[in-house]
C-alpha cells in the first residue's frame, strides 16, 4: 500500500494554497510544487483528463477545459493545460455520506413511518 497521498488530496492542496476557485495548471506546476518525480506525471495527467471527461466523487475540483499549448525550451514541445474549477455546491466534511441517516427506532416504532410495530412496556 502506498504512503503517498492520492493525486485529488495533492490538488485540492495545490488550489487551496493559491487561494483561488479556478486557474490554468500544468502537471509540470503540480510536480515541481510537490517535488514529484517524472513517473509521476502520466499519473497526474490520467487523473486530470479524468476529472474533465466526469465527476469524480472525491474530488472538490473538476477540470472544464483542456488546451494544447507550445513551450518553447532547448526545443519546441507540446504540452496540456487544464483549466481546474471548484465544484459548484456546498460540500459536507469528508466523513459524511450522502445516503440519507439510519431511521431511528424508539421502542418499536420506527421513526421513518409512522406506524407502530408493537409496543413494549418497559
Amino acid at each position: 500500500m502506498s504512503t503517498r497521498p492520492a493525486i485529488s488530496e495533492l490538488l485540492e492542496q495545490f488550489m487551496e494554497s493559491g487561494g483561488v476557485p479556478e486557474r490554468w495548471i500544468t502537471v509540470q506546476e503540480l510536480r515541481s510544487h510537490f517535488d514529484l518525480d517524472d513517473p509521476a506525471s502520466p499519473a497526474i495527467s490520467g487523473f486530470l483528463r479524468r476529472i474533465y471527461q466526469g465527476p469524480f466523487r472525491t474530488c472538490h475540483y473538476r477540470v472544464t477545459r483542456i488546451e494544447k499549448i507550445l513551450v518553447n525550451t532547448q526545443y519546441t514541445r507540446t504540452i496540456k493545460r487544464y483549466f481546474v474549477t471548484r465544484r459548484p455546491g456546498l460540500w459536507r466534511s469528508a466523513g459524511s455520506s450522502s445516503r440519507a441517516p439510519p431511521a431511528q427506532t424508539i421502542g418499536n416504532i420506527n421513526a421513518r413511518d409512522s406506524t407502530i410495530i408493537e409496543q413494549e412496556d418497559a
